[in-house]
């Protein structure tokens, strides 16, 4: 049967003509650029009408169906919503955007043919690209919007033929179907890299040589690490994008196949439909972005190796002839290119300055000096050197360092009407290079020099590590002496200060002599005004971190954007806030659901049948409708943006800036959700710069260690129950007198900003400016480690105004639970200020940790103790208890037994008197620095916490630590280089000149010991650590938890806080115990946390790393850790998993064990659980201050009740056998020499400088 046989629309007239044989159809046009065949068939949309044979026009297209009249159907359409669609396609239709044919089907359908005319439709004569904005553009890409996402492909509808039975899955021409993604999980998504056929094909002979060599897994010259194979992957992309010439396929426009399969492109931004792929200048570099810890440093490395000798070429212009010249050929060689350079140069006083009219024809030595230096890829000079030296060719071969001359204008003209510009400036000379320069973080400056010198073979490689306040060599040295330039990006951004580029133009060539007997000249020529960085063509350009061109505002990026640079590479695991590579791997993501507690019994947290759900979007929700793009989602991409156009600089997107923004950002952003085809467009412009492996592709070659991640809970000692409630009292007065209503109330939207900050500052000492409350309320947080308060929080001043407050409570007729709350805050604050223990350490004038002691002579405990008259808590006192210690102080008494073991209990009595003289100088100055610290603040009330938490600090950076650390480096060094193999022992260091154990039973602190701290925390994080004094042969209680005897070894810490005064009582308490550490905080010198890292890394006798967690993501390297300890929950997810990797990552070998510790009963508690239950979701579309249980807790304070209070007792004794640092210093007297507190930056290089020796081999590039 016919087609016109089974077309229903047709009337009775046109089928009778039929039957005569006479033609309907109109005749096909072949030189008709919209014939159907021309154009895209896109499938069909079907019309419920009320068909008449009136509406037959007696005409069909070429493809025997009737022409489209949207009008004339109007009347008879059987659905309303389907009269504007019809007016749409009518609209598309005149105006050459569609072409539309329609039958009626069998059932009474009519099914209409939508064809798409492709804006590059040839004979057209540029018809389609010249159309109006405002009266065709913009409502047609309307009408689009509507019309395109209700195309169905399906071949019963193309036919007509509803016997056809329909697919079971509808397809669509532009798939219409809700993508609700987050930019995180697009980011996970992205396909892992893969060579392109088209740009490899594009590759010179040579280059497809090097990618196959790298992907086949041969090894790479220099490299002495072995690849794998996803990084073998990632390296030859990486080489493919940097070698290729060929043009990319525009990730604006995204593949839609037609009906019959044949392709065509579409931009969803301005609903263009291209039949011709469109393709654009590829972009030489990209942001390599693989998960972290899976070896993106090596990868960097490889890709530097494999390209070792390819020189930097000149940049593009399209006015301006650039040739690679050198000094021989600029001057004496006659080929043309070099004789017009000579002549444009020297115009300025031609016959007088250039040596053109004096040349001769080279020698074939010069001949090939200059093709050397401008071709060196495949000579490898490198294993050449000392043969060039030994023929004298090393020097001559160095001075004539290839180069071309950057105009800035165009060539000059003959016209006398030549408007003048800055030709007057002359030209720059620009050096090109095979170096590459990479650009780190401060504090990765040393782990990137150590890595290089692990990966890499030190003769194969020059390297140039330029340190903080060193100076930049020559440019023409800088060029040619070295492979690699390593700076910090402070080093970087201080460039910035000569970068004006006007000053390197001149007309002054160089006249300089030739070197010895030859014609190279020996140039002295420099131009000290610009930095050396900006008179070279960078083969490449390197930034590890880069997130940090996330914008372009900063220094860095100032400086990047002036370089001339060929290949530009981005470094990060976290491109953005929400782009994060922190995936721990199937095999990796073990936690504890449990929460392991401390005490078997109180497993389970709080009730959260008691609290309230927070309002976070379900899966069910989300798949109800489209997800809206928000604000966090609008700076991701602003950042992305930057990283593109500014530092990338990627042809698409730099020749027209606000095409990112038109074309992938906006379609995006719709009130309605993405627009079709949106998402697909980010997802081909990041793989377009991108080279990252999904997660499962990794895990087909190598698995990370498994790691277990605990939540422990803790209660708090009786005596810091107090402060709780002492805090507490004040949020619970302040939220009844204000009656939660007026401005005074915490959580009134006035202070949600204060609110936000109060509680992103948990476990913070930062000073915020609250008011008083809610500084108060922010102190809640710190208890939860240890916090004392000089003011003993206000709570007099809250006992004389708590009976008033009552009252004036009862007289409002207030509720009774708040009544109630009330009158309990006034029990709890006589609790507290009638303690008199709690009083004297709340008042000490340095805020130390309490320690409690035994078996001290009464006499020798009244001296040394800072608080001997201090009654102790008879709850928890013995018979041999002591009393109240602090750290400084047992410290002092320690060494004291070590200088002299034998001392007498009167000697201890008269050094415990002087010991008081000196504390009370130490606490002067200590109120002196904290009064400098807060003169002109108005909110002081954390001052000394502050001074505290830097004076520990800076204990790093004392002479012992600084020595400690250079023996800890040349043990190591000497390890690494031992001939034989032999098993390493201290022992040969120093050898004890007397039994310490036997001489300690004559001494009077013979069964001293340390019982415990008054932090749970603090004694939970000791019991964990402490057995690493077994290294030293001391003698620890029994009551020691059994599972530390395995850690003693083996293990190693990296405890993180957010709180520096967290970490100085850490570090206290760690030296009480005899425990060695490192400390990697703020307040430390950059010059000294570049050590940190190499030294906790290599030494057996630094066991533990403290360190703030602001420091956790920035790509440091500790894999010797395998226990990482937070003292504190933390919300952010992406900040917690950054840390975790500095240790769980390539390289790792052991089992990673992740503690949190976390206050039960707090808000501590409530956080762990609610990151548990949000761990699959996104935090950030729900902060902490946002997230209703969070905010109910603080909102609703509650005291916690005394309860049967079971302490860690770590029973430490005050003298171990002394380790060997102590017997170093045993015959030195006791008084350290005194040490400047903030030294002069760079002061302390000389005594921990592990640089390697110069190396005397230089190869040219």
């Amino acid at each position: 049967m016919t087609q016109l046989d089974r077309c229903k629309s047709c009337c009775l007239t046109c089928r009778f003509s039929q039957s005569l044989g006479e033609p309907t159809a109109s005749p096909s046009q072949a030189d008709d650029p919209f014939a159907v065949q021309n154009l895209i068939p896109a499938g069909t949309i079907s019309l419920n009408v009320a068909w008449t044979e009136s509406l037959c026009d007696h005409r069909h297209a070429e493809d025997n169906w009737h022409y489209f009249l949207g009008e004339a159907l109007l009347p008879h359409l059987l659905h309303p919503d389907q009269v504007e669609l019809c007016r749409q396609i009518d609209f598309l239709i005149l105006h050459k955007f569609l072409a539309a044919r329609c039958s009626l089907g069998a059932s009474g359908i009519l099914h209409c043919r939508i064809y798409v005319i492709p804006f590059d439709l040839p004979n057209v004569r540029g018809s389609l690209r010249n159309r109006d904005e405002f009266s065709v553009l913009k409502p047609a890409r309307a009408c689009l919007r509507n019309v395109l996402p209700r195309v169905v492909q399906d071949m019963g509808s193309w036919h007509s033929d509803d016997s056809v039975p329909s697919t079971r899955i509808t397809k669509y021409f532009l798939d219409a179907k809700v993508d609700n993604r987050r930019l995180a999980e697009i980011y996970g998504s992205l396909p892992s890299p893969h060579l392109d056929d088209i740009s490899f094909k594009a590759c010179s002979g040579k280059s497809r040589n090097l990618i196959q060599r790298v992907l086949s897994g041969r090894d790479v010259d220099g490299l002495r690490s072995r690849l794998y194979m996803y990084q073998r992957r990632s390296v030859s992309v990486m080489l493919c994008k940097e070698l290729s010439p060929s043009d990319m396929p525009d990730p604006v426009y995204i593949p839609l196949y037609g009906l019959h399969g044949s392709a065509c492109y579409f931009q969803p931004a301005t609903l263009e439909v291209l039949r011709e792929r469109p393709m654009v200048a590829p972009v030489h570099g990209g942001v390599l972005c693989e998960e972290l810890g899976t070896g993106k440093t090596v990868m960097v490395l490889a890709l530097i190796l494999a390209t070792i000798d390819q020189l930097s070429q000149p940049e593009e212009s399209i006015h301006d002839p650039r040739p690679v010249m050198t000094p021989l050929a600029f001057h004496y060689f006659p080929q043309a290119q070099f004789v017009a350079a000579r002549r444009r140069a020297f115009r300025k006083n031609l016959a007088s300055s250039s040596p053109s009219a004096t040349h001769s024809v080279p020698t074939l030595l010069e001949t090939l000096l200059h093709h050397i230096r401008t071709n060196p890829d495949g000579f490898d000079l490198s294993r050449r050197d000392d043969w060039l030296d030994d023929r004298g060719l090393g020097d001559v071969l160095r001075l004539n360092s290839p180069y071309y001359l950057h105009y800035e204008d165009p060539l000059p003209t003959a016209s006398r009407f030549r408007r003048k510009t800055s030709d007057n400036r002359g030209p720059r000379l620009v050096y090109l290079t095979s170096a590459t320069l990479i650009v780190v973080p401060p504090n990765l400056l040393l782990q990137w020099d150590s890595e290089i010198q692990k990966h890499c073979d030190g003769s194969f490689l020059r390297v140039l590590v330029v340190r903080p306040k060193d100076t930049l060599p020559r440019a023409k040295v800088l060029a040619s002496n070295y492979d690699i330039i390593l700076m910090n990006h402070d080093s970087f951004a201080k460039e910035e200060a000569r970068s004006d580029l006007t000053e390197a133009h001149t007309w002054k060539m160089c006249e300089c002599p030739g070197y010895r007997d030859t014609r190279v000249p020996n140039c002295q020529c420099d131009i000290s005004t610009v930095s050396s960085l900006f008179q070279i063509r960078w083969k490449r350009l390197v930034v590890d971190e880069g997130h940090v061109h996330g914008t372009d505002k900063t220094r860095i990026s100032v400086v990047a954007n002036l370089l001339s640079v060929e290949r530009r590479w981005l470094v990060t695991g976290t491109p953005t806030t929400d782009l994060l590579g922190l995936s721990f791997g199937s095999q990796s993501e073990l936690f504890d659901e449990d929460m392991d507690p401390l005490y078997p019994d109180t497993v389970n947290g709080l009730d959260n049948a008691t609290l309230p759900l927070a309002e976070e979007t379900s899966d069910a929700t989300a798949l109800a409708g489209p997800r809206l793009w928000g604000v966090q989602d609008r700076e991701n991409l602003r950042r992305l943006a930057s990283m593109i156009i500014s530092f990338l600089r990627v042809p698409r997107f730099t020749s027209m800036r606000h095409l990112f923004a038109t074309h992938v950002v906006y379609p995006l952003f719709r009130d309605t959700g993405p627009q079709p085809g949106a998402l697909q467009v980010l997802v081909q412009t990041m793989s377009s710069i991108m080279v990252r492996h999904r997660i499962e592709d990794i895990e087909d070659e190598i698995v990370l260690p498994s790691l277990k991640h605990e939540t422990v809970l803790l209660d708090l000692d009786p005596i810091v129950v107090k402060s709780y409630n002492a805090l507490q009292t004040v949020i619970i007065s302040n939220a009844v007198d204000s009656e939660r209503t007026d401005q005074d109330y915490l959580f009134h939207p006035q202070h949600a900003a204060e609110l936000r900050l109060l509680v992103e500052n948990m476990s913070q000492c930062v000073s915020q400016h609250l008011p008083s409350y809610s500084l108060n309320c922010m102190l809640l947080s710190r208890i939860m480690f240890w916090r004392v308060d000089e003011d003993i929080f206000n709570l007099q001043e809250l006992s004389n105004n708590i009976d008033p407050m009552i009252q004036r409570a009862k007289d409002r007729n207030i509720s009774p639970d708040d009544l109630r709350l009330l009158c309990d805050s006034k029990i709890h604050i006589e609790s507290a200020i009638n303690d008199a223990t709690w009083c004297a350490i709340q008042k000490y004038p340095i805020p130390e940790m309490p320690y409690l002691v035994t078996n001290i002579p009464k006499t020798v405990f009244s001296v040394w103790s800072e608080l001997p008259k201090v009654p102790l808590d008879l709850t928890t006192s013995s018979p041999e208890l002591s009393g109240i210690m602090f750290p400084y102080r047992l410290n002092k008494l320690r060494r004291m037994l070590v200088t002299r073991p034998l001392i007498s209990e009167q000697d201890l009595v008269f050094y415990g008197l002087l010991q008081a003289k000196d504390d009370a100088a130490r606490i002067a100055e200590f109120m002196h620095t904290t009064s400098a610290k807060t003169k002109g603040k108005k909110k002081p009330s954390d001052s000394r916490e502050t001074v505290k938490a830097s004076e520990t600090a800076r204990h790093v950076m004392e002479p012992d630590k600084l020595e400690d650390m250079r023996r800890e480096l040349q043990i190591a060094a000497s390890k690494q280089t031992a001939v034989d193999e032999v098993p390493f022992s201290r022992e040969w260091l120093v050898r004890p000149q007397h039994d310490a154990p036997i001489l300690l039973q004559a001494s009077p602190l013979r069964d001293a010991r340390i019982v415990r701290s008054r932090s749970s925390k603090l004694d939970y994080l000791l019991r964990d650590v402490i057995s690493l004094i077994l290294t030293f042969g001391s003698q620890l209680s029994t009551k020691i938890h059994p599972q530390v005897l395995q850690y003693s070894t083996t293990e190693k810490f990296l405890i993180f806080s957010k709180s520096p005064l967290t970490l100085a009582h850490v570090a206290d308490a760690l030296d009480v115990a005899g425990v060695k550490y490192l400390q990697y905080t703020t307040e430390v010198t950059l010059r000294i946390r570049e050590q940190l890292v190499t030294t906790f890394e290599t030494s057996d006798t630094f066991r533990v790393f403290l360190m703030e967690l602001k420091h956790g993501s920035r790509g440091l390297n500790v894999i010797s850790a395998s226990r990482v300890i937070f003292c504190e929950p933390v919300w952010q997810a992406d900040v917690e998993a950054q840390a975790i990797k500095r240790a769980h990552r390539i390289g790792q070998t052991k089992s990673i064990t992740v503690k949190t510790l976390a206050i039960r009963d707090t808000f501590e508690e409530i956080m762990a659980s609610r990151r548990a239950e949000l761990k699959n979701q996104d935090q950030r579309a729900t902060g902490l201050t946002d997230d209703l249980r969070m905010r109910h807790f603080i909102a609703n304070p509650k005291f916690l009740t005394p309860t049967s209070y079971t302490p860690i007792i770590l029973d430490i004794p005050l003298r171990s056998r002394p380790s060997t640092a102590e017997l170093l210093l045993s015959s030195q007297p006791m008084t350290l020499p005194a040490v400047d507190p903030a030294p002069v930056d760079g002061a302390n290089d000389e005594q921990i400088s592990n640089e390697p020796p110069q190396k005397k081999r230089v190869r040219f590039g």
